[in-house]
């Protein structure tokens, strides 16, 4: 592995000497979990909203945790004019990619 590398369960960041690289390989789960909980309720006629609504909620508020810094990072970048964003949000076969040039 490359000492300027950081996997998260969330994203993998590559640190190079002209470019930090952002991969969110695993932000399509957030939007196949919300279906799951909405299907879920709608399956159940309301039994089970209480429940998956609230598991939901909670794995959202742990995802915006887990993303704090990243997030923090692209919006510095952001201000600097010297972000390249590509890839799709929803995607698994083309991911988020954002790369942070330095």
């Amino acid at each position: 592995m490359d000492a300027n590398a950081h996997t998260s369960l969330l994203y993998d960041r590559h640190e190079r000497s002209d470019a930090i690289d952002l991969k969110y390989k695993r932000l399509p789960l957030l939007n196949v979990a919300l279906l799951i909980a909405v299907v879920l309720s709608l399956i159940s006629r309301g039994q089970w909203t209480n429940i998956c609504m609230g598991s939901y909620g909670i794995l959202l508020i742990l995802w915006i945790i887990g993303m704090w810094r990243p997030t923090r990072e692209m919006h510095s970048a952001m201000r600097e004019y010297s972000i390249l964003v590509s890839g799709s949000k929803l995607s698994f076969r083309n991911p988020l990619k954002v790369v942070i040039k330095k």
